[in-house]
């Protein structure tokens, strides 16, 4: 492999996959890989990531996972991924939200189509089994990224990069603050983070398990999806259901109000739920909590327990405002036998650092790695860092009139089908410019298709 690119992939999961889809689709694929590109992958395949390990159903529905494939020509470099058993599974349940593991083998084939199609360009290459470990920002703008692969390091050159490495739960999850005087250090022994319920890669402590399956008590913390993907699990895999054949009694703790997906005002309306129509709606698709609501299993489930009276309700939630009282909450933490802490991922990130070897501190907010609306990373002092893009899970993209999503959410974007379009095509035109051949095609409006752009 040669030394020289003009842009290398850190990371080759569902984030980075969707820039390639989107320049096959707008027909900027050879101008992409004509600039050198490398993409460095940790597992030994790109597409997936980690939603072949996910065991729980998709927040949109079968069909959008297509559109993207489906944007692209006929006779293309992606027609290899355009039949067998996982997309005739997607076509046929395209109204329904489908494992993620469903959609993680779409995209091993998606993927490995665009790995032959990297692999076949002279300047070109992929590396799996391959991390990113350092990047060092030269003065002149250009970058000396170090990768490892079997123990062995070498250093690759570069004009830009890409980080789409994928997020990980906290190192410290007994660092957690439920209040100023209340963190989860007390609990550590049963405190687990959320995807030792769903990632197959990982699983609970016997000994919590075994505590669990007796008492049955859990606490969640958290508001999003993925604590209320937790909840549905806890609820529905009878591993942590107790001996008695009985689920779990759930308890939610969360600080903001539940945020439900609706596809129009009028639906939400009817339904009863309470929204902003301006702060909540986006105003590309007018759709209720377009990004940050609930969708699938989870929005299902919260809607039930938000139209239950308490008898009856799935879950028991908590708000963490300024009427609830530290010691009701320390007295719930002490009575159950697991808390599982559902708060989202930490951006993965290599180490940064300048020409003189000094570590860069990035720009992080509480919901993610900061970024500008052009995806470049913003270090801690407010500078750009203008030769590193990023985006996927754990980085806050903002909400623009060219992303989409409801103003109020200022979390992170984690969307296939954004990915492949709107966010793909964002990223794309901050490596190559303006498309000067169809300058129409960047002004990054996309049709929504049926099932797309939720």
């Amino acid at each position: 492999m040669q030394a020289e690119f003009g842009v290398v992939f850190c990371g080759g999961g569902p984030a980075a996959l969707g820039l390639f889809v989107r320049a096959a689709g707008n027909g900027r694929l050879e101008e992409l890989l004509a600039r050198r590109v490398l993409i460095v992958e940790r597992s030994q395949r790109i597409g997936g990531g980690s939603l072949r390990h996910y065991g729980i159903s998709s927040n949109s529905l079968g069909g959008a996972f297509l559109e993207g494939l489906d944007n692209t020509p006929l006779g293309g470099p992606l027609d290899p991924a355009r039949e067998g058993p996982t997309i005739d599974e997607l076509r046929e349940k395209r109204h329904l939200h489908v494992p993620l593991k469903t959609v993680g083998s779409y995209l091993d084939s998606l993927g490995a189509a665009i790995r032959a199609e990297v692999e076949r360009h002279p300047d070109c290459a992929v590396a799996c089994g391959t991390v990113v470990s350092q990047i060092k920002l030269n003065g002149d703008g250009a970058l000396a990224i170090t990768i490892e692969s079997g123990g062995v390091e070498r250093i690759v050159h570069a004009e830009r990069a890409v980080i789409a490495m994928g997020g990980q739960p906290s190192d410290h999850l007994e660092r957690t603050k439920i209040f100023p005087e209340l963190v989860l250090d007390p609990y550590r022994d049963k405190l687990r983070h959320a995807s030792v319920l769903f990632d197959d890669r990982t699983s609970l402590p016997q000994k919590l398990l075994n505590r669990l399956n007796v008492s049955g008590r859990v606490v969640v913390i958290g508001g999003s999806h993925s604590a209320w993907s937790s909840a549905w699990v806890l609820l529905n895999d009878s591993r942590f259901w107790a001996s008695s054949g009985l689920p779990p009694s759930v308890t939610l703790l969360h600080r903001d109000s539940i945020r439900l997906f609706y596809l129009t005002q009028k639906e939400a309306e009817e339904d009863g739920y309470s929204f902003d129509p301006v702060a909540d709606v986006c105003p590309v698709s007018g759709r209720v909590n377009r990004v940050g609501g609930l969708k699938g299993d989870a929005r299902d489930l919260a809607r039930r327990t938000i139209h239950s009276t308490n008898e009856v309700s799935p879950i028991r939630l908590v708000r963490l405002d300024q009427e609830t009282h530290p010691r009701a909450i320390r007295a719930l933490l002490d009575e159950v036998d697991l808390v599982i802490v559902a708060t989202g991922y930490r951006v993965r990130l290599p180490e940064l650092i300048d020409e003189s070897g000094d570590r860069i501190d990035v720009q992080l907010t509480p919901t993610g790695l900061a970024v500008t609306n052009g995806m470049e990373i913003i270090a801690k002092d407010g500078r750009v860092l203008s030769s590193l893009i990023a985006y996927g899970l754990g980085v806050r993209v903002p909400v623009s009139k060219d992303v989409g999503g409801e103003p109020s959410y200022h979390g992170a974007i984690t969307s296939v089908w954004l990915y492949q379009h709107n966010v793909g095509e964002i990223a794309l035109r901050s490596l190559l410019g303006p498309d000067r051949l169809s300058p129409h095609r960047d002004r990054v409006k996309f049709p929504l298709g049926v099932f797309g752009g939720d």
